[in-house]
């Protein structure tokens, strides 16, 4: 059995690895056996928006002036997450009912 590539990436490598994938419309498995490096190259500044990611979310929040202890708030994050776990769960070929 062989171990897949892709599976063996820090979290912020599957990300942009992911997202270069998604763009070139290439298995996320090809890309994972290219070096770090030309990764970078190829999709600029997404490992740090990646990394800075609850950085970057609250300063948009605060320009927006939205307040995230709001119940509004808190209402539509869980929406947005119970989403998220639908398209997860339809990419992986699992759905809920």
């Amino acid at each position: 059995m062989t171990s897949s590539a892709f599976a063996g990436l820090s979290d912020a490598d599957r990300y942009v690895v992911g997202r270069l994938a998604a763009r070139e419309r290439v298995p996320a498995e090809e890309l994972a056996k290219l070096p770090q490096a030309e990764i970078d190259q190829r999709i600029p500044g997404a490992r740090a928006a990646y990394e800075h990611r609850e950085q970057i979310a609250a300063e948009l929040l605060r320009r927006r002036g939205i307040d995230p202890t709001s119940a509004e708030y808190r209402a539509a994050a869980v929406e947005a997450r119970n989403i998220l776990d639908q398209i997860d769960q339809l990419g992986s070929g699992h759905t809920r009912d």
